[in-house]
Formats: C-alpha cells, structure tokens, sequence
C-alpha cells in the first residue's frame, strides 16, 4: 500500500512542499500514515499511486491527508489558509484520473505549449490578453465552449 509520513510545518518556515489538487469522492482505501491504516478515497488512492510510480519521494500537502477531517475547529482554521498554502507551494499537481479519450495527448500538447510560455514577454503579453474587459463577462463561458 501506499506510505506516507505526516510532518508538522508552519508556512512561516518556508518549507518546500508540492500541493495536490484533486476531485474528493469514491469508496473508503486503506493507505499508510506514520505506519499507522488511514482512509482515504480511492480517488486519492490512485493519484498517489501515480505521484509516487513517476517521481522520487516527494513532500506533498493533500488536504483530506493534512487537515484532520474529524476535528471541526482544525479544519476551519486551515480553510483559511487554505490560499496561502496553495500560494506558498512550488508547484500545484492536478490529478484530472487516469489518462482516458486521448487526454494524455492534450495533456502532452499542453506541455510543448508551456515551452513556449517560458519565454518572459509572451507571457507577459498572454496576461494582458486575458486581463482584458472582455474577460469579466460571466456569459463568455457559455460563448466560449457551446459553439461547434
């Protein structure tokens, strides 16, 4: 099974951590924390799966893993910082499920595309474009991606 160790951390400190962002949801799996059986979804199960098959050992923060589910007050107070510990991450990992309908080959698309964002003045120029009035319009979603 999956293992995991919990450290305890204050932002504050700088540490150099990954966050993971993935859709709650599915039945109860049996991981390890501390040596110890957690339940997590079997969602998260794979993602970890994946996360841990495609990289060396990484520090993550994964809510349902972070944040005690059980203790109201605890949670309540890292949903406040729930934007400084997404802000304060090297990199946000986003778990979309196991490559299906040739989203592997967007996702790899989507990769060459990034190489291109890496030079500083397109990016610049990409943010500007998607700062424009046009933007603001909630109706643009449905503009956007309802025509053929």
């Amino acid at each position: 099974p999956i293992s995991c160790t919990l450290e305890k951390v204050s932002l504050e400190d700088s540490p150099k951590y990954s966050a993971l962002s993935y859709r709650w949801g599915g039945t109860g799996r049996q991981i390890l924390v501390n040596e110890k059986p957690f339940t997590v979804t079997n969602k998260l199960e794979i993602a970890l799966q994946h996360l841990q098959k495609d990289s060396d050992p990484l520090t993550l923060w994964v809510d349902a893993i972070c944040i005690n589910q059980q203790d109201t007050e605890e949670k309540m107070q890292q949903v406040r910082q729930m934007t400084d510990i997404y802000r304060s991450a090297s990199q946000v990992l986003i778990w979309l499920g196991p490559a299906a309908d040739g989203s592997d080959q967007v996702i790899n698309s989507l990769q060459l595309i990034s190489q291109v964002f890496q030079r500083q003045d397109l990016s610049n120029h990409i943010k500007k474009l998607c700062h424009r009035e046009w933007w603001t319009r909630t109706w643009v979603i449905q503009e956007l991606c309802v025509p053929k």
